[in-house]
């Protein structure tokens, strides 16, 4: 009579857009990332769903560096529209041609297939890809890549918790190396608050 429900998630380390915040990668990284966007786009045709806003930000890195499509909040199944027809729905820069013009005039619906719309979408953040790729500098070796930007990573999720979230992740933590780096950097951000209050 009592039932419990578990939701079991998959853990991302980072979103793309946190990748495009570094200036680190690997070699053969647009060819892999490009592989991983067209599963997804095709995981999406089998399951006849289409996801409507598809953009780095909703893009989660897994902990073996894969690319996984997350926020499905404005996902829906094929069955569900009318084939020729879609809401103007998504993230303007990321929008089909069609759908950012019914935007603009502010239309609620546009002729367009949602499939091309995510195909669209999909080809953006390829380009963005390429663009951020070309112009990093720094090619490493793959594990090289891995363990750095998993550490920068972690520094990010640890930069977005409030002062006192911090704090009291740094009195949980035994003695490690990450808790110099942790206090380095509460240190400064105390500085900050004392001198900006």
């Amino acid at each position: 009579k009592n039932l419990e429900c578990s939701l079991i998630m998959e853990y991302g380390i980072g979103s793309l857009a946190d990748l495009f915040k570094l200036s680190i990668s690997y070699e053969q990284l647009p060819q892999d990332f490009n592989k991983h966007i067209d599963n997804q786009l095709k995981i999406l045709r089998e399951i006849k769903m289409c996801h409507r806003d598809i953009k780095p930000q909703n893009i989660i890195i897994t902990q073996d560096f894969k690319l996984k499509l997350a926020d499905y909040g404005l996902a829906k199944t094929l069955s569900n529209f009318d084939p020729q027809v879609m809401e103007v729905v998504g993230t303007p820069g990321f929008m089909h041609p069609a759908i950012y013009k019914a935007y603009e005039e502010k239309k609620r619906l546009c002729k367009i297939r949602p499939d091309e719309a995510d195909i669209f979408s999909a080809k953006v953040v390829k380009e963005q890809i390429l663009e951020w790729f070309n112009k990093n500098t720094k090619v490493v070796q793959i594990d090289k890549f891995t363990s750095q930007v998993s550490a920068e990573f972690l520094w990010l999720s640890f930069d977005k918790l409030s002062l006192e979230n911090k704090l009291k992740l740094l009195r949980e933590m035994e003695n490690n190396y990450l808790m110099e780096e942790m206090i380095v950097r509460l240190t400064k951000e105390i500085e900050n608050l004392e001198a900006n209050p």
